[in-house]
């Protein structure tokens, strides 16, 4: 589809991504680590460390964690480690902080999503880019299956 609706078009950025879904019938276990919902003040640490900024900005980022799901862990006040489900529901935005990382905070923020979401009724999922392995493989080991393919885009 996407060659179509871009021909002839200036395209000024796409990003394709795989969809990868939680069935409903896996069990997962509890976090070891827990986390806390997300507020506005953390906007700022979460767009500093995207690497999607030329795609999102910091208000959407705001607004996402404003209406919708999220969950953090903090160390010594600080924010370490996040996820937000964005503004379609799935799971985004998730990162750990290098010098955190191998810790399992990462997992531990997904399970809490995965958790929220379905407690709200929702289907948990993820797009991911299939250059990030790192992610792929976490949502693998959860018991994700892939679903779909996905083009964002944005053609002038």
């Amino acid at each position: 589809m996407f060659p179509i609706l871009a021909k002839e078009k200036e395209v000024i950025w796409d990003l394709f991504m795989i969809q990868y879904y939680l069935p409903e019938d896996i069990q997962l276990p509890p976090q070891e680590t827990k986390s806390v919902s997300l507020t506005e003040q953390d906007a700022q640490i979460v767009f500093n460390n995207s690497e999607y900024k030329e795609y999102i900005s910091l208000e959407y980022v705001k607004d996402c964690i404003r209406k919708g799901i999220s969950a953090g862990i903090y160390e010594n006040n600080k924010l370490v480690s996040w996820a937000i489900a964005q503004d379609d529901r799935a799971i985004g935005f998730l990162h750990t902080l290098n010098e955190y990382r191998r810790k399992k905070y990462g997992y531990n923020v997904t399970l809490s999503m995965i958790e929220q979401i379905r407690n709200s009724g929702g289907l948990p999922f993820a797009n991911i880019l299939p250059s990030n392995q790192r992610s792929i493989n976490l949502l693998l080991k959860l018991g994700f299956k892939e679903s779909d393919k996905i083009h964002w885009f944005q053609i002038k």
